[in-house]
């Protein structure tokens, strides 16, 4: 059992199939609805099995009730692909103070928050798998050729996808007693 955030287009999308391809039941956690039940009719007309629910991953009552729901679904859950996440159109130093929370909160905060509910269930299931979607941006620094070539990019989108490698590299060191 797969949950994917930020299921219902791009890189979520294609994850899907390819863990429905590969005999997983995939949970497709995010916020619009409509395209989250189309991914899951075209990851069941592929022949796989797919669900959807309803979440923001920024609010811990919206995370804790679908994992429960993907747990009462499935029984179990063996695989996190935490994909969840964007940016703004804003740029250090006139970003607005909102802006900045806002892409924090949905990238790093959201990844804690899921990986936070989805835990307890890997240790239970005897081990498991956390994939934390990242970004080059967590590596490298912004400079004027990137911005000439791929626009305006927030300073907090390179904040949280660098706080998203940490908390990786910190949950990988607490989850290897656990088989995580």
């Amino acid at each position: 059992v797969a949950i994917i955030t930020g299921g219902n287009s791009g890189i979520g999308e294609t994850t899907g199939h390819v863990f429905a391809r590969e005999g997983a039941r995939v949970v497709l956690l995010a916020r619009r609805e409509a395209e989250g039940q189309a991914v899951v009719e075209s990851i069941r007309a592929e022949g796989g099995e797919a669900t959807f629910i309803s979440c923001d991953v920024g609010d811990n009552d919206s995370v804790q009730q679908a994992v429960a729901k993907a747990v009462e679904a499935y029984g179990r859950i063996d695989v996190l692909f935490n994909n969840a996440g964007g940016g703004s159109g804003s740029s250090f130093p006139n970003e607005p103070i909102e802006e900045f929370l806002r892409v924090v909160h949905t990238n790093l905060t959201g990844t804690f928050f899921v990986s936070q509910a989805v835990w307890p269930h890997l240790v239970a299931a005897g081990g498991g798998a956390v994939v934390n979607m990242s970004s080059l941006a967590a590596q490298r620094g912004f400079s004027p050729a990137m911005k000439e070539k791929y626009g305006t990019t927030s300073s907090a989108y390179y904040a949280a996808k660098a706080g998203v490698d940490a908390l990786t590299r910190y949950m990988a060191g607490i989850g290897g007693s656990d088989n995580i």
